[in-house]
């Protein structure tokens, strides 16, 4: 009987030094897990906090917090790439415009410079005093307008009449005179 006792007590003390081999790794494995928990969480920005299932729980839904976050922000920074590209390929358009604009204005420059001179004020004369002179030589011409108006309207008319009065006076004075001339 002693080898069947011998040889249970072996695979009793077998099974001891599984159970021991087995608890350890449970036990690496254990602070394995709490250490990636610990890391996680601070990749989460927080601390744990409960039990292991409402601290896995929490964490998988920070863990999707984060997720839902990083893919708004990749939404985000493709749509300022986007806008980006295009504005970079606007970019030529609008520097063509503008110098197209600057073309008009040099030409209208020097064509303004041209008949500021040809005019007979300085080159360096403002638009405005320019304008505030032609609207008062506008003004003039409107009152020169009214003066022939009144002119044609008006003396025009009483010279018409002088005219005629001074025709009947010397009509009038011939008649007179004629009969005395001719009996002198």
């Amino acid at each position: 009987m002693a080898p069947v006792w011998l040889q249970q007590r072996q695979d009793v003390l077998d099974l001891v030094d599984e159970k021991v081999d087995i608890e350890r790794q449970q036990l690496i494995k254990r602070e394995f897990a709490s250490k990636v928990q610990q890391d996680l969480w601070s990749m989460l920005g927080a601390e744990s906090s409960g039990g292991p299932t409402s601290e896995l729980a929490e964490c998988v839904r920070r863990a999707r917090a984060q997720i839902t976050l990083a893919d708004q922000a990749q939404g985000q920074r493709d749509t300022l790439e986007q806008q980006l590209r295009e504005a970079k390929s606007s970019i030529v358009t609008l520097q063509g415009s503008v110098q197209t604009s600057q073309e008009a204005w040099d030409d209208w420059d020097r064509s303004w410079q041209a008949a500021v001179l040809a005019a007979g004020y300085e080159a360096s004369v403002l638009a405005d005093q320019v304008e505030a002179e032609i609207e008062v030589m506008q003004e003039v011409e409107l009152l020169l307008a009214r003066i022939r108006s009144i002119r044609s309207e008006r003396i025009d008319t009483m010279q018409a009449d002088l005219d005629g009065l001074a025709s009947t006076a010397k009509s009038l004075s011939e008649r007179v005179l004629a009969p005395r001339s001719g009996t002198t």
